[in-house]
């Protein structure tokens, strides 16, 4: 099984590693710190979820989730801290099938 994290933020990339490996444990865990790098992350290696924090500068969240809708139904979870709100908004309305709130407990991902 294998999850593609998108996102620059080292706090959010681990919270996430840790949160597949507790539930997990054989999981793969691949990173991706451009959106540009994630698309072919998530074309090459078919990964049964994407994560997104969007914090990537090479492109918005809108252009990378209709990127990843043009070619894939993966479940996506958008990624946010609790201060801004509207990141949580603009990924459920382009197509991301949930979102976390960061800080989180761990236990939060592995659902």
């Amino acid at each position: 099984m294998k999850a593609v994290f998108i996102g620059a933020d080292p706090r959010a990339n681990e919270l996430a590693t840790k949160a597949f490996r507790l539930g997990w444990p054989d999981a793969t865990s691949l990173v991706a710190a451009s959106g540009s790098e994630g698309l072919k992350l998530i074309e090459q290696e078919s990964p049964v979820i994407g994560l997104i924090h969007p914090d990537f500068t090479d492109m918005t969240l809108t252009h990378l989730i209709k990127e990843l809708r043009r070619f894939t139904n993966l479940p996506l979870m958008g990624m946010g801290y609790r201060t801004n709100e509207m990141e949580v908004v603009t990924s459920l309305g382009m197509g991301a099938d949930d979102c976390v709130r960061l800080p989180c407990d761990l236990t939060e991902l592995m659902v």
